[in-house]
């Protein structure tokens, strides 16, 4: 029952979140897809309603937190084929709370379509030539992220070239929450709990937002680093050594939490337990300019930290604040 609750909660989720459609968006798709016109009118009541958009994500994001935490204590046999259904429902959402996918897909674009270096190019130089660059943000720097989140990006237009702007999109969507079930797995494999792995990852609200629906390359990052422990884990310490590389090389900040991944496991847990609590001082200390997807930096640590539940239960409640709080403003204004 609380996994079809979840799916429909997740559906739900996907539908609404194309209310925040950015204009320039809207106005792109709509020209080659008529059908898409539809979107200025749910954008519309949104801008008018927002309200109810604003209940609506409380009730969701506290709905996700209670069903979270029934998986902490609940001792029921799981159908976690049902958990997956909703995630890849969820990840068909519009990242309305984020638009990095887009600026993300502009620079492997840059690389791919105009034969420039993203790394030296400046997205907005380019303002003239592109219509993607009406609804891609943070265009007044280059490429700020590791090649392998560059090449990630740029499978789909391998594939489809730059022409089909809706099917790179949705590739790269679900391409990433491909990514977020098998992290999910290969957690699971390592703390061998997959009721654990349910709780931490799968039915994470903050996770499901940031990693699934706003479709961060944390995804990648994680995977790999995780995809490294497991290796390490099973004697094959090459291969570790290779994922953890791609892991660097997709976004920096995973070198710091290498030392993860070679510690015998007491000294791993009170590492992880350390790691938890400096970073989660470090988001606060920096709250007005850290991002939320931030705060996914500490599951990096927290599958060895080996927390009880009611630690495990407040850290969730935490997150459900933060998330909330973080949040609000700009879906109750439309401004951040």
């Amino acid at each position: 029952m609380v996994e079809i609750i979840f799916i429909f909660i997740s559906s739900l989720t996907a539908a609404i979140c194309y209310a925040f459609s950015d204009h320039g968006f809207i106005t792109f798709i709509s020209q080659t897809k008529p059908i898409f016109n539809k979107l200025f009118q749910l954008r519309g009541f949104m801008i008018y309603n927002r309200h109810i958009f604003e209940f609506w994500f409380i009730a969701t994001v506290v709905t996700l937190t209670i069903i979270q935490l029934y998986f902490v204590f609940t001792k029921k046999k799981l159908k976690t084929r049902l958990i997956f259904l909703g995630i890849f429902c969820l990840s068909l959402a519009y990242p309305f709370l984020s638009s990095d996918i887009f600026s993300y897909l502009f620079s492997a674009k840059i690389l791919y379509f105009y034969k420039l270096n993203p790394y030296t190019t400046i997205p907005e130089t380019l303002r003239d030539q592109d219509i993607w660059l009406s609804f891609t943000y943070w265009t007044h720097r280059p490429y700020i992220y590791g090649p392998l989140a560059l090449f990630v990006s740029l499978i789909p237009m391998f594939i489809f070239g730059v022409e089909k702007f809706l099917t790179i999109f949705y590739f790269s969507k679900i391409l990433n929450v491909l990514l977020f079930i098998a992290t999910g797995i290969i957690i699971s494999k390592i703390i061998k709990n997959k009721r654990k792995a349910i709780y931490l990852w799968f039915t994470n609200p903050l996770l499901l937002i940031e990693l699934v629906i706003n479709s961060h390359n944390e995804t990648i990052m994680l995977f790999l680093f995780f995809l490294s422990a497991l290796f390490w884990k099973n004697s094959q310490k090459t291969k570790s050594i290779i994922a953890l590389s791609l892991s660097v090389l997709t976004k920096y900040i995973s070198i710091l939490f290498s030392p993860l991944i070679f510690l015998k496991k007491t000294k791993k847990t009170t590492l992880a337990r350390i790691m938890i609590i400096v970073s989660l001082i470090v988001i606060l200390a920096k709250y007005n300019q850290a991002q939320l997807w931030y705060f996914s930096w500490i599951y990096f640590a927290l599958p060895f930290a080996k927390l009880k539940k009611n630690h495990l239960t407040i850290l969730f409640i935490f997150q459900l604040i933060l998330t909330i709080a973080k949040y609000q403003k700009f879906i109750s204004t439309g401004n951040w």
